[in-house]
């Protein structure tokens, strides 16, 4: 028996057998049994596996209810990658984290090195490689179940529970990867305020299926819990890629066939830059990986998404042909009115 929650844009239109939501957005017709099924979904009432549910799960339109995973600890090892972080803040994030597995601190040529970490083994690589390097470098050496990537300047002590919370979604054997939310820290002064409501990788309050064409387009890997199997079966992150990494391991994990989510119930903190030049570097880091990512992923950054028949009306009406703009106006519209029509939605919906 599983619990969902309603997508904060699914609902049914009044009392017709149509729901409209998912993202993208489509329309469900449901038979009379379906829609019976589809109250007990929405008033939150255990269910049980049907075609509906998981049509509706896949297309984002509810999202489950997960419960605390606390087993799944002792399969678990958090992976750390540092290049010259901050000694105490890394004490810190370690002495936070939950009893997993192991914890493993991966020292991508820090200079100096780091030495010791109460509570991790740290691994060191002599040569910088960057995020990607060294994430594959920590995944290749142990061998649990799942992983949970977290950078070192991220806080995890605020929700303490962040990590049963994700782990509870691998219940799901097609789910490969969890990301949490990652909230702006608190800070002082002008910046601080702005990181707190505006975080780069905040990515807000809403649940969601990640992937191209989501509404959630990918996640960072600031925090992520993966399948070590899915992981291992895309050869883990791109370490060509300095930038935007993880991005494209998450795109590749969604088209090798995993599912994706993105649970803000488990919430983490993610430390500011210091400074308004910092804070202008990373964005601009953040803004360099789009080159990357389209090349490799061309379907996923397009300039402007558009239908035909939109794209027809502007190109008709730029090049001056207003009366077959107009034309074509008024039969799309009809079209699209009957097919509202024929697909029982009610008209003052």
């Amino acid at each position: 028996m599983t619990r969902y929650v309603l997508d904060a844009g699914t609902r049914r239109l009044g009392e017709s057998r149509v729901v409209l939501g998912g993202s993208p957005r489509r329309l469900f017709r449901l038979s009379p049994a379906g829609i019976t099924r589809f109250d007990t979904i929405a008033a939150g009432d255990d269910v049980n596996t049907n075609p509906l549910a998981e049509r509706l799960l896949a297309a984002g339109a509810i999202h489950p209810v997960t419960r605390h995973a606390s087993e799944r600890l002792a399969a678990t090892t958090v992976l750390i990658p540092v290049h010259d972080a901050d000694q105490a803040a890394l004490a810190k994030l370690v002495a936070s984290l939950p009893a997993v597995a192991g914890v493993v601190v991966v020292d991508d040529a820090s200079r100096p090195p780091v030495r010791t970490v109460a509570g991790a083994d740290v691994m060191r690589r002599e040569r910088n490689g960057g995020p990607a390097a060294a994430r594959n470098t920590g995944r290749l050496c142990v061998a649990t179940e799942f992983l949970a990537f977290v950078d070192a300047d991220v806080l995890t002590g605020v929700d303490p529970s962040w990590l049963v919370k994700l782990l509870g979604h691998f219940d799901d054997d097609r789910v490969g990867l969890v990301a949490p939310r990652v909230a702006g820290l608190p800070g002082t002064g002008l910046l601080g305020a702005y990181e707190a409501g505006h975080g780069a990788l905040d990515l807000g309050d809403r649940p969601g299926l990640v992937g191209i064409g989501s509404s959630v387009g990918y996640v960072p890997a600031a925090a992520i819990v993966v399948r070590r199997s899915a992981l291992d079966d895309i050869d883990g992150f791109d370490e060509r890629m300095r930038v935007g990494e993880d991005v494209d391991m998450l795109w590749r994990l969604v088209a090798a066939g995993s599912c994706c989510r993105y649970d803000p119930a488990a919430t983490v903190h993610h430390r500011s830059r210091g400074t308004w030049r910092a804070w202008a570097r990373q964005r601009f880091a953040y803004g360099c990986s789009a080159a990357q990512l389209a090349a490799r992923h061309r379907r996923a950054l397009p300039a402007i998404r558009i239908s035909p028949w939109s794209a027809g009306v502007l190109a008709l009406t730029a090049m001056g042909a207003l009366r077959t703009a107009t034309c074509a106006v008024v039969t799309t519209s009809a079209l699209l009115a009957w097919r509202i029509r024929r697909a029982g939605v009610p008209m003052s919906s």
